[in-house]
């Protein structure tokens, strides 16, 4: 009778486990007869089947993973002199807008509202800094996404995906 035992597969991430499938514990594959252990041809290619195969899967959803939690960051928001601002897409839209006004014209000015809803008033030097920062946020983040997305592919194991995961989440 042949027995295949399968371990779970999780990823790690700030304490807590991410279920990402099953591997191969073990095979028992023994002959009818009880004469001894023979492998039979679906547990060696189980047995056989390489390594990558699983870390594909693995990298796969680490890169997930850090994609969820760029997004995370470039929504939450950015400061700018103290304030914290929108970041989502559509306010960044806006501000890119508004930082293209006001290179045109520096007398610009108008009302903004904060991410805890004040309302500002931003000369056009804000609106051009606010601007960059903007552009900044969104560089950083998406920067340090990739780069750790570059990492785990180079991993060699699910330690080191573990490692590069949670090294992000660090940031």
């Amino acid at each position: 009778m042949d027995r295949l035992d399968l371990d779970k597969e999780t990823l790690n991430v700030n304490g807590k486990k991410h279920l990402i499938g099953y591997r191969l514990a073990s095979v028992d594959a023994r002959n009818d007869d009880d004469s001894g252990t023979a492998i039979v041809p679906s547990a060696v290619d189980a047995v056989s089947r390489p390594v990558n195969n699983r870390l594909k899967y693995y990298r796969k959803k680490a890169r997930g993973l850090v994609n969820a939690e760029r997004d995370r960051r470039l929504n939450g928001g950015f400061a700018f002199n103290g304030v914290v601002f929108d970041s989502d897409a559509r306010s960044i839209q806006r501000i890119a807008l508004l930082a293209m006004l006001s290179s045109h014209n520096r007398s610009y000015s108008t009302n903004w509202v904060d991410k805890h809803n004040r309302i500002l008033e931003l000369e056009a030097s804000d609106i051009l800094e606010l601007g960059r920062r903007a552009f900044e946020h969104e560089e950083y983040h998406i920067f340090a996404a990739r780069q750790a997305k570059d990492a785990i592919m180079a991993a060699e194991s699910r330690a080191d995906i573990d490692r590069v995961v949670q090294d992000y989440m660090r940031l």
